[in-house]
């Protein structure tokens, strides 16, 4: 006599072999969310402190002066659409290497910070600038 079909046996392992699989999958999906609004966050910041970069880039040398007195200076926070993360930009406009008495050369940084899931996250970037008038 030939047997068709599964048996209970067969069945219920069957049965329980797939729904740990399923769990596994589900378990996945949260850390993995996770790690792509991370990167989202984070690539954000680095295009919004592209952005002040270019900014102050374009201003006159002189503008870079006036700056470099205040010291460190905070930032309108900035929100962008589509997400709940708070950007706080900071900028530092600091003398090139040896450069104190010669005035023509100054480096720009601009650090932007956001609070993460795990804590306080940062990026910062620079630059350093010339000026060519003298």
């Amino acid at each position: 006599m030939r047997r068709r079909g599964l048996s209970l046996l067969e069945t219920v392992f069957a049965s329980g072999l797939l729904a740990g699989v399923v769990f596994m999958l589900f378990n996945l999906y949260p850390a993995s969310a996770l790690a792509v609004r991370r990167s989202q966050d984070r690539l954000q910041a680095d295009q919004l402190a592209q952005t002040y970069i270019a900014l102050y880039q374009a201003e006159p040398f002189s503008h870079l002066d006036t700056l470099q007195y205040q010291g460190q200076r905070t930032l309108p926070e900035v929100s962008i659409a589509g997400t709940n993360t708070r950007f706080t930009p900071m900028l530092e406009v600091l003398y090139g290497p040896g450069d104190s008495d010669r005035n023509v050369l100054r480096m720009l940084r601009v650090t932007i910070s956001w609070n993460w899931v795990r804590g306080a996250q940062s990026v910062a970037q620079e630059i350093y600038l010339v000026d060519l008038e003298n």
